[in-house]
């Protein structure tokens, strides 16, 4: 294997990480393939923790764009966090507040 390869064993034990609220979502639970391209179209994590009784928690889809960097034992992503009651409307996630030092600089 080169070294840029990697295996869903490896990618399912890293945690997922948003840089736009820095929280952590989960591990990956799955990974979405066009089956015509072979093209890796994104990840999923677990949805909420919270337990109800009337649904159960649905998954989040992460797009393959959105990742932004896999390390030895995360993987950076980029999405909106969703607005909620301990959540103001002011957080965001844009282009301009992504953290320089989490990158080389050949990547920026």
């Amino acid at each position: 294997m080169a070294i840029c390869d990697v295996t869903y064993s490896e990618l399912r034990i890293k945690d997922v990480v948003n840089i736009c609220d820095c929280k952590k979502i989960g591990r990956i639970v799955d990974v979405v393939i066009d089956l015509k391209t072979g093209i890796v179209k994104g990840i999923v994590v677990p949805g909420s923790k919270r337990l109800s009784i009337f649904r159960a928690p649905e998954d989040i889809f992460i797009p393959w764009r959105n990742i932004l960097r896999i390390g030895n034992d995360v993987i950076l992503i980029k999405i909106a966090p969703k607005i909620s009651k301990d959540c103001s409307s002011d957080d965001k996630c844009d282009d301009d507040e992504i953290p320089k030092h989490l990158f080389k600089e050949s990547d920026l």
